[in-house]
């Protein structure tokens, strides 16, 4: 039986700066340096990481890439052994876990094994890019890494938001600017080396965009990992109703429940129709 004096162990998901260190909040840092056990993407990056943060960490680091919890079965042994059944705190090389980074696998089973999931939040880099271009409108979609072999059902798949965000590799923004250059008129913009000295926000048709990525490319300038934020679908929906779509030309024999009681012709109105009784109120008497 479960003892509910006993203190209920946490798994925490905290987010780390995308670039800048001085983006750690107080909170962060505190949390980090009273952590007992830290699972982070690579433990060279955290120390570096603690380093330029100028962190006093005294916990442990354990190595949690995105191949180990592909490939981990043994969550047993990971709480009881390795954590000895204790907290502990969940980072990526950057920005925010779980968020195209590992994490998802690790969380859902700490919540299987009874800890309660904490999360510390902070930079991310779709909400930031989106953030610092205005994007185009809702709804908006995160796509993740733009797949390498199947580009154009990618975007065709997300074109229904407003504004869809997604991250390219140098080594493959090339090809996808040849899937993107079939709408030339559509509207992007391209994020890169956010938050660090030299950021920069190109935003402009594709083919602008396009050019000045394949300048930087020749003159090896800072094309990393880069954050798109691409327009959608910007055709306005149309909600309304056609009542000649609906009704076919029954559609006059139906404008004949007007002699009958508003409300009771809407009703039945709205069961040929499958419409809300309210909608076809205002079809049939507005």
């Amino acid at each position: 039986m479960k003892d509910d004096n006993l203190k209920q162990n946490i798994a925490t998901v905290l987010a780390l700066p995308i670039g800048n260190v001085s983006d750690l909040s107080l909170r962060a840092k505190q949390v980090l340096e009273s952590s007992a056990f830290l699972l982070c993407e690579d433990t060279r990056k955290a120390r570096d990481f603690f380093r330029r943060a100028n962190l006093k960490f005294e916990g442990k680091l354990i190595s949690w890439p995105a191949f180990k919890e592909r490939e981990f079965r043994d969550w047993t042994e990971l709480f009881n052994k390795t954590l000895t059944h204790s907290s502990f705190t969940i980072v990526s090389d950057a920005g925010t876990p779980i968020v195209n980074d590992p994490g998802l696998a690790l969380i859902t089973a700490a919540r299987d094994h009874g800890y309660k999931i904490d999360f510390v939040p902070g930079p991310s880099a779709p909400i930031a890019a989106w953030q610092w271009s205005g994007g185009f409108g809702l709804p908006f979609v995160f796509g993740g890494f733009v797949p390498k072999n199947s580009k154009r059902k990618f975007f065709e798949t997300l074109s229904w938001a407003k504004t869809f965000v997604c991250f390219e590799s140098r080594h493959e923004i090339l090809k996808t600017f040849n899937v993107l250059k079939q709408n030339p008129e559509r509207r992007m913009w391209i994020a890169r080396e956010m938050t660090k000295t030299h950021q920069e926000l190109i935003g402009d048709d594709v083919e602008s965009c396009f050019q000045r990525i394949e300048y930087l490319l020749k003159q090896d300038q800072g094309v990393g990992e880069l954050t798109l934020v691409v327009e959608g679908d910007q055709k306005e929906s149309d909600d309304s109703i056609d009542p000649g779509k609906i009704f076919g030309e029954n559609f006059e024999d139906l404008k004949r429940f007007r002699n009958a009681p508003p409300k009771e012709a809407a009703k039945i109105a709205a069961t040929w129709s499958g419409k809300k009784t309210s909608e076809m109120y205002k079809v049939i008497f507005e």
